[in-house]
């Protein structure tokens, strides 16, 4: 009799145990590599851009279904996606880490190299993640040796020697494609060019690696709202160009 009881009351006791365990516990994107690559868009084709890395080894606690193939997680105030086959999704009892939300709000710089992303002021401390080399990424300073970073939704830090300031994206503004015998009236504008000649400068910045992208996404990066890749500039008519930005006063 005294055993039932005492089986019984220990089977509440360790039931009691597991529900305070489960309470405790929240669900973390987890990666199963030593490191998995965080892809600009969300696309395994070859010349689709890595932003960074995650690394083993760590909770990531903000992330959303993108679709049956990738996740979305945060990186600054951008985002980036994370192959599903290459992690999973954890119930873990570690302890909640500092976080900071996707609305993460910084100034603009870019990676000299592929560069650390460490848990604390630290360069002993834990690694969260590593950004890749060229990567324009959002940052609040620290103090004058070092930045935080939003890092699937960790707060992260690096170091500012490893940072260079962003000096914005290039605008090629044009007026003009005209032929040489169309071309009438404006012959010694530097907005107005012949087709042959527009063609051959889109030619040099495709072979040297810029993309172009926007007027709205780089009035989005004129506010702050959005990161864009290295190498990234605008190809606009002068009409254009004033209209977008007078929308947005």
């Amino acid at each position: 009799m005294f055993l039932s009881v005492f089986v019984t009351g220990f089977g509440i006791y360790d039931s009691f145990q597991k529900t305070i365990t489960r309470a405790d516990a929240y669900q973390a994107l987890v990666v199963q590599k030593e490191s998995v690559a965080i892809y600009e868009k969300a696309l395994h084709s070859k010349g689709t851009k890595v932003k960074g890395y995650l690394v083993k080894g760590n909770a990531y606690i903000n992330y959303v279904s993108f679709n049956t193939d990738w996740w979305r997680i945060p990186i600054g105030n951008s985002f980036g996606y994370v192959s599903k086959k290459e992690t999973k999704i954890e119930e873990t009892g570690a302890p909640r880490p500092e976080q900071v939300s996707s609305t993460f709000h910084g100034d603009a710089i870019l990676t000299e190299e592929k560069t650390p992303i460490y848990s604390s002021i630290s360069t002993s401390s834990k690694k969260i993640g590593q950004f890749d080399a060229h990567i324009q990424i959002e940052v609040i300073n620290q103090n004058e040796n070092w930045s935080k970073v939003n890092l699937g939704g960790l707060v992260g830090y690096v170091q500012k020697e490893d940072l260079q300031i962003d000096n914005g994206i290039p605008v090629l503004m044009y007026h003009n494609l005209f032929r040489e015998e169309e071309n009438h009236k404006f012959k010694d504008t530097f907005v107005t060019i012949t087709p042959e000649f527009f063609e051959s400068q889109m030619k040099w910045l495709r072979d040297n690696g810029y993309h172009t992208i926007s007027l709205e996404n780089l009035q989005k990066y004129v506010k702050k709202k959005k990161a864009l890749p290295h190498k990234s500039f605008v190809i606009t008519f002068m009409e254009d160009f004033k209209n977008i930005f007078a929308t947005s006063n």
